[in-house]
Formats: structure tokens, C-alpha cells, sequence
């Protein structure tokens, strides 16, 4: 990952077929939150050492895959995304 803030990490490039992004990590005292999906194990180590995932956040269905389910169990955290993508995303999660 890459620290892009002083509180804000870019995760290594995921690919889903159809996406190509980059996911992002935002550390808060509150509960630390990612933004989109990755699928790295570097990235999840990373993300572990200051706390960990509270939320996930997603924004469309492209981000949907198994390591939803994965950070769940792992971390603990909390899948937030948009009703309408909710068919495609409760396969993976």
C-alpha cells in the first residue's frame, strides 16, 4: 500500500475483469474504513497493524468478490453499499 495522507493509503491495483481500481484505506480513531475491495494479502497485513477494517464501503457491483467475505471473517468490519447493487453483492457477501 501506499500512503497518499498523512490518515490515507492506496491499496495495491485490484482487478475484478471489468474494474480496474485501486482501493483505499482511511484510518480513524473511531473505526477505520475502507473504500472499495482488494484482494491483496499485503494490503490486508497493512490495514491490520493500525486496527484494522471497521466499515467497507462499496459503490458498485464490479467490487463484489469472495474476499468480502474474507475481510468480514478477518476483521470484523461492516459492508455498506447501495440497495440496487445488493443482488449482485449478497453473492460474495
Amino acid at each position: 500500500m501506499k500512503q497518499i495522507q498523512g490518515d490515507l493509503w492506496q491499496g495495491t491495483l485490484y482487478s475484478s475483469g471489468m474494474l480496474n481500481t485501486h482501493a483505499y484505506f482511511l484510518t480513524r480513531p473511531e473505526g477505520n474504513v475502507l473504500f472499495y475491495n482488494t484482494d491483496n494479502d499485503n494490503d490486508w497485513q497493512q490495514m491490520a497493524e493500525p486496527g484494522g477494517i471497521k466499515y467497507q464501503l462499496l459503490t458498485h457491483r464490479d467490487e463484489a468478490a469472495p474476499s468480502l467475505t474474507y475481510i468480514r471473517e478477518r476483521f470484523g468490519s461492516k459492508l455498506g453499499f447501495c440497495i440496487l447493487e445488493a443482488p449482485a453483492i449478497s453473492r460474495h457477501a
